[in-house]
């Protein structure tokens, strides 16, 4: 994922280390994909980059934690990770696409 955050007043971007300030990390949420910054593939300029070096190990172990199917987890692997790195910046799943997803998995489940 490539972001890149502003300042509102000057329209400036804000510095690595503000960036880094603003994420309240909390030690169990420690294997997060570190925020990088990075050339742009496409565009060529600066952006902030959620590193993905983690991430596997992260998916790993949000689901091994639970006792999910494999279609499950290959239905809901991005909403999943969307779920847990979105609000690191600012990015809420909306409590209807949740509910529709989990919907869908008990017929899924139903079915099968």
């Amino acid at each position: 994922m490539y972001l890149n955050a502003y300042d509102n007043n000057t329209n400036s971007l804000i510095p690595y280390e503000d960036i880094i300030k603003q994420l309240e990390i909390s030690d169990h949420l420690s294997n997060l994909p570190a925020i990088s910054q990075v050339e742009h593939p496409v565009l060529g300029v600066p952006f902030y980059q959620l590193h993905p070096c983690e991430t596997s190990n992260l998916m790993k172990d949000v689901f091994h934690s639970t006792s999910t199917s494999p279609q499950s987890i290959e239905n809901d692997y991005l909403l999943s990770w969307l779920t847990i790195v979105g609000p690191l910046v600012g990015i809420q799943t909306p409590l209807q696409v949740l509910s529709q997803t989990n919907y869908n998995n008990k017929q899924q489940t139903s079915t099968q």
